[in-house]
């Protein structure tokens, strides 16, 4: 994880390996991984049972398109979520 982590941090600049690039290399969810780490659209209460809340609640915390959370210790593993995009919920007519 320090490893993945400490290439996270370097500017895009130094490295052209990029989130998903990481997420292919480190991540174990393999319904995830070959997709750079893409979850896809998730709303509260409706997110796959394997993420585990408190993880889902750390990606509702970021603010901004780009950012990207600290390290997550779930109960068998850490994360990192990086925050995509964001739409807000809505009532269809």
């Amino acid at each position: 994880m320090e490893m993945a982590l400490g290439r996270m941090q370097q500017p895009a600049s130094e490295t052209d390996r990029g989130f998903g690039a990481i997420a292919v290399e480190f991540s174990d969810d393999q319904e995830t991984r070959y997709r750079g780490g893409v979850l896809g659209w998730v709303e509260r209460g409706h997110f796959p049972t394997r993420i585990e809340p408190k993880v889902f609640e750390a990606g509702c915390a970021l603010k901004q398109n780009g950012e990207i959370s600290g390290v997550i210790e779930g109960e068998n593993s850490v994360y990192l979520v990086k925050r995509l995009d964001f739409q807000p919920s809505s009532i269809a007519p």
